[in-house]
């Protein structure tokens, strides 16, 4: 095993912390839509992630990000840059969170 076991609690307590005020990734799903849907899916969830702790094995769909660009002013005001800001799905919080 690579990490210790994730527990229904501390997954409780990481969807409680996200903001909604953030965007959805790539999956289109939210973190206002993922508090909602929280109480349906988490015991099931709890388990994906204790097998890929036990495997060392991330789910692909979750290593896929959203690349958006961000526009930075400089000085000269004229000149700008733009920097990538990945969106990734919200589930990989529970992965970075442990």
């Amino acid at each position: 095993m690579f990490c210790e076991p994730a527990t229904l609690d501390e997954l409780i307590i990481v969807v409680s912390n996200l903001k909604n005020n953030k965007a959805a990734g790539p999956d289109n799903i939210g973190p206002r839509l993922l508090t909602e849907i929280s109480p349906a899916i988490l015991q099931s969830f709890v388990h994906i992630i204790n097998l890929s702790f036990t495997t060392g094995v991330v789910p692909d769909v979750l290593k896929v990000a959203r690349v958006v660009p961000v526009y930075k002013k400089v000085i000269p005001v004229q000149y700008k840059i733009i920097v990538p800001f990945p969106c990734y799905p919200r589930f990989t919080k529970f992965w970075k969170k442990k």
